[in-house]
This record gives C-alpha cells, sequence and structure tokens, in this order.
C-alpha cells in the first residue's frame, strides 16, 4: 500500500485508480531503521533506508524535521519523504547522527548532508 499512500492538510489517504479513503496512522507510516555517512564537513553525504527497503538521501528535497516529545523532552526526529509523507527516524539511526554531529558557531549540535545543515534539536526549521 505505500505505493498509494500519501498525506494532504494532515489527513493519510490510500488512492489507487477506483476508490481513495481515508486511513488513520499514529504517528509516521514509515520508519527509517538505518543510515550510512559518507563524506564529512558540508560534503558529507547521509543516506538513510526505511522500513521498506527504499533509500533517501538527507538533504533540501529530503530534510529531517525535530519535534518536541509528547511525554518527555527526547526529541522525535522525522524525515520528510514525498507526497506529504514522514518516516520517524529510529533511535540507534538518530544515535548514529548524534554522535556523528559538529558544533555551529553558537554551539549548536547538527550534521551536514547533501550540502544542507540540519540541527539536531527540536525546531530544526531553520536550517540551512
Amino acid at each position: 500500500f505505500a505505493s498509494v499512500l500519501s498525506c494532504e492538510e494532515g489527513a493519510y489517504w490510500l488512492r489507487t485508480p477506483v476508490e481513495a479513503g481515508v486511513i488513520t496512522v499514529d504517528d509516521a507510516p514509515f520508519i527509517i531503521i538505518k543510515c550510512t555517512l559518507s563524506g564529512s564537513g558540508e560534503k558529507q553525504v547521509i543516506e538513510f533506508g526505511d522500513n521498506l527497503g527504499r533509500s533517501w538521501t538527507l538533504g533540501a528535497e529530503h530534510p529531517l524535521e525535530i519535534r518536541a516529545g509528547t511525554k518527555s523532552d527526547e526529541p522525535r526526529p522525522y524525515l520528510h519523504l514525498e507526497k506529504g509523507l514522514t518516516a520517524k527516524v529510529n533511535r540507534p539511526v538518530f544515535y548514529e547522527l548524534a554522535n556523528a554531529a559538529i558544533f555551529d558557531e553558537t554551539d549548536r549540535a547538527g550534521i551536514w548532508s547533501g550540502g544542507t545543515w540540519f540541527l539536531l534539536e527540536t525546531n530544526s526549521d531553520d536550517s540551512a
């Protein structure tokens, strides 16, 4: 069903050539289960793998978003995919990113990928 899933204005849809229906998704429909880092600094590229075996390159087209935790202060990282969809970055992968983090001039941790800077903290909407 992944190929016919989309998210529009917060609603998840399964659309086939014959039918369309809204479905419930508790958090994110996909999970990032692995990552590969190559290069360093601004030339670094991070490839993510999801639970369906697809690959996604972290960058301007597929940015990282860190949301505030709902029951704790722990960050909740998500990768933006296509068709308005997201994939939650699982904890071991996020720890790999944190381990590779560098600090900017304001002492905030982040990572480079695809020429784009991503903060590894809540409200990372000021990446780039």
